[in-house]
């Protein structure tokens, strides 16, 4: 971890979901964890953004990489699945 300082990852998570919804204020996401596959999985509801807009993977990857990579935090995964919203 940065610094020498033990970083909490489920608060890395909600700083990530924080920083996504303030460029998508709009977006829906959740996130849950599995101690079975030690990961991750944060999920959103907008099919257009996952599947049309490269901004918004590029976007993305880039908070990903600012906010988790940055702090050794690799086991997760993040895209749409409406299925979780119903």
């Amino acid at each position: 971890m940065k610094g020498g300082l033990k970083i909490n990852k489920t608060e890395l998570i909600k700083e990530f979901i924080k920083v996504v919804n303030s460029h998508y204020p709009n977006l829906y996401i959740c996130f849950d964890y599995s101690e079975d596959l030690d990961e991750y999985m944060i999920w959103h509801d907008d099919l257009h953004l996952e599947f049309q807009d490269n901004n918004f993977k590029k976007t993305v990857g880039k908070i990903a990489h600012d906010v988790l990579f940055n702090n050794d935090v690799y086991n997760f995964s993040f895209g749409c699945d409406y299925r979780g919203f119903l």
